[in-house]
């Protein structure tokens, strides 16, 4: 009888510890850090666009991806760039922040979803608004989903793909969206 209550005992731990929960401080750190990235991510969006007027209305969002994204990512970013500058090409048609090519003033909702991944990293689903102070967008075609891939480096959680897919999922299955980093390594593949 004991040995079956301690074998009992030892599943429910292992299932209890293999799966993150909602409450699990993890889930937390990681929820409060996409919420830090964002809310200042979609601020420096709206400085842009209050000062489209100025010399370099993009300034404030030039160092996002040094300051929020992984090394990887960013290594991968420079090495497009070069290939880009160098060819005279086009890859990016849309940015990757707010997965559309125009903006007014941007404003982060809310989290919508937190999902361990098996490699021990978490895709984050948030909610954004695209043309919060537009008095002509105001319908819910504004509010923009985004997917991003957070890996753990340098003592903190950074972003190390942005995914695409559908809108109206919440909980973003990785397996039916697009991977813009895939996207970046292929085409840094192509002759």
């Amino acid at each position: 009888m004991k040995r079956s209550i301690s074998i009992t005992m030892l599943l429910v731990g292992m299932l209890f510890w293999g799966i993150p929960t909602c409450h699990s401080q993890e889930y937390k750190t990681i929820q409060k850090r996409a919420t830090q990235i964002f809310t200042n991510v979609y601020k420096q969006y709206a400085l842009c666009n209050k000062n489209a007027d100025s010399p370099n209305p993009y300034a404030p969002i030039a160092s996002l991806d040094v300051q929020y994204c992984s090394d990887d990512w960013n290594t991968t970013l420079r090495a497009v760039q070069k290939k880009v500058e160098k060819t005279d090409g086009i890859f990016f048609e849309a940015d990757y922040w707010i997965e559309a090519q125009d903006f007014g003033d941007t404003k982060f909702r809310k989290i919508l979803g937190v999902k361990p991944m098996g490699d021990g990293s978490y895709l984050v689903s948030l909610e954004f608004r695209l043309f919060e102070g537009d008095a002509q967008y105001r319908t819910s075609d504004t509010y923009q989903t985004i997917h991003v891939k957070l890996v753990k480096e340098r003592g903190n959680w950074y972003i190390d793909d942005f995914l695409t897919g559908d809108n109206d999922d919440s909980n973003g299955d990785e397996a039916n969206m697009s991977s813009w980093k895939q996207e970046m390594l292929d085409y840094l593949s192509e002759e």
